[in-house]
């Protein structure tokens, strides 16, 4: 395959000032450690990490927005980034003054721009906001207006940055749509997320970075089952936070059949008598599916309790998760407000049972809930 996009031992340091009292004592954060990749034409690259692993300075470093320390950058096409339009847009221009002068930029007739324009603020949804100046509008509300942009753009390699994470849900499913639909074609895309399930869903390729450097590069598949073996040892550690310790979460199994329930292990340590309720979340590669809470219920009462270590088991029924990749999320609250979240908590996935197997609702389940209704089927009379 062409290689559109070299990355050879790329580093990045940071020099930060001490807190001595002459104040000059100066030492070198390293946000990149020799990150070293190639990008083929065709390719989808999913950035997966941890707030400061490294996966936004990377792509600043790839779009030209600042320069590694060591390590070199081979671009074989043009690079376009969603971080490069946001530092473009004038923050004393309203949104509409602003997709004027992008569209300008890039060439379009002035005939065009118009309907081009109504078209960006409508899929931005800022159709409210449209002549205010950008200074005012949110971090979100800019992203949502800078990934419009590029709905009349060309772009040869594209840069995304956490895109996803912004928007409502009605604005995220126009932006996957748009992924699926417009920049299915173009030679490269890189992504960055905190979550292995969008990688999954716009990416053959995932390179995973943990505080600067490349724990693995490979196929989306292969980095599944890394990321479950990585989250089984974290989950093994305990998870800290004020007055909560996570100790374990664990699974029976990795795997399950359909016909099997999935069966959950919790163990916490509470440190003072501030009550704790744990919501868990479940996704798949295109969204969320389930959440349950035990306070998520009628004949719920909330009882005193004491400082402590506590055990929670928790089944889900068989039956109901169709055959696929699921991500378990963990939110310990008060009730009110999260204490503990905990993304990704468990990567579980659902394998058809042995008679079904082979059967045609396997092939492609569209449905990621299967619950088995009840049905119930008689003779009434003869057709004569």
């Amino acid at each position: 395959m062409k290689p559109i996009l070299e990355c050879n031992n790329i580093s990045k340091s940071y020099k930060t000032i001490g807190s001595s009292p002459n104040n000059q004592n100066e030492a070198l954060i390293s946000a990149l450690k020799n990150v070293s990749f190639t990008l083929n034409e065709g390719d989808r690259l999913g950035l997966l990490g941890l707030n400061g692993s490294g996966k936004s300075t990377l792509l600043k470093i790839i779009g030209g927005f600042i320069k590694p320390s060591s390590g070199s950058i081979l671009l074989h096409n043009s690079v376009s980034s969603l971080s490069g339009f946001d530092s473009m847009l004038h923050p004393d221009l309203n949104a509409f003054e602003n997709c004027k002068l992008q569209l300008q930029i890039l060439g379009f007739k002035k005939k065009e721009i118009h309907d081009l324009i109504d078209n960006i603020i409508s899929f931005a949804e800022l159709e409210e906001f449209a002549y205010q100046p950008v200074k005012t509008f949110s971090s979100g509300m800019m992203l949502r207006l800078s990934f419009s942009i590029f709905t009349v753009t060309k772009p040869e390699i594209l840069l995304l940055d956490e895109v996803f994470s912004s928007g409502d849900i009605k604005f995220q499913r126009k932006a996957s749509l748009l992924m699926h639909q417009t920049f299915k074609n173009i030679p490269g895309l890189i992504i960055a997320s905190h979550q292995l399930s969008e990688i999954q869903q716009y990416c053959n390729k995932c390179l995973i970075l943990n505080k600067g450097e490349v724990l693995f590069f490979g196929k989306v598949s292969e980095a599944l089952k890394f990321y479950q073996q990585q989250n089984k040892a974290n989950n093994d550690k305990p998870q800290l936070s004020k007055n909560l310790i996570v100790n374990k979460i664990t699974s029976t199994k990795n795997k399950y059949r359909f016909g099997e329930v999935i069966k959950l292990h919790i163990i916490y340590q509470k440190l003072t008598k501030q009550n704790i309720d744990l919501v868990i979340n479940v996704r798949n590669a295109f969204g969320n599916i389930l959440s349950d809470c035990n306070i998520y219920r009628q004949d719920f009462e909330i009882t005193e309790e004491i400082a402590g270590t506590y055990e929670i088991e928790v089944t889900v029924p068989n039956s109901v998760l169709n055959t696929g990749v699921y991500y378990f999320d963990f939110n310990f609250g008060d009730g009110v407000n999260d204490i503990l979240v905990l993304k990704d908590g468990l990567t579980i996935e659902v394998i058809p049972d042995d008679w079904e197997k082979d059967k045609l609702w396997n092939l492609n389940p569209e449905y990621p809930v299967r619950v088995l209704f009840d049905w119930k089927k008689k003779y009434v009379k003869d057709a004569h």
